[in-house]
């Protein structure tokens, strides 16, 4: 619901940061479903189509990379939390197979 207002934030941070920035934003979102807010994973898939086919500010291969393990999150960010990593990816799981 509030993504829209704090939107241009979170792109500006990740711009930022470089490279690295769009890592740091994916494990800001995985703590917020996850541990944050759990009860709202429901709305994960919806919320990662919004991100990533109608706002691009995730692309399509990153997700899916990151998905299948293929690319990894910043282990040294205080952000990194394995557990709710492997627990998020469950919650992608039909929004990848739908992307691929």
């Amino acid at each position: 619901k509030t993504w829209k207002t704090y939107e241009k934030a979170f792109i500006n941070l990740v711009q930022q940061d470089g490279k690295i920035g769009i890592k740091h934003l994916l494990q800001s979102i995985i703590l917020y479903f996850q541990k944050r807010h759990p009860e709202q994973t429901k709305f994960v898939a919806t919320f990662m189509k919004l991100l990533v086919c109608d706002q691009n500010v995730f692309s399509e291969e990153f997700i899916i990379n990151f998905y299948h393990k293929k690319s990894k999150l910043d282990k040294s960010c205080a952000l990194y939390d394995r557990k709710l990593e492997k627990a998020f990816r469950g919650n992608i799981e039909s929004f990848v197979k739908w992307l691929e």
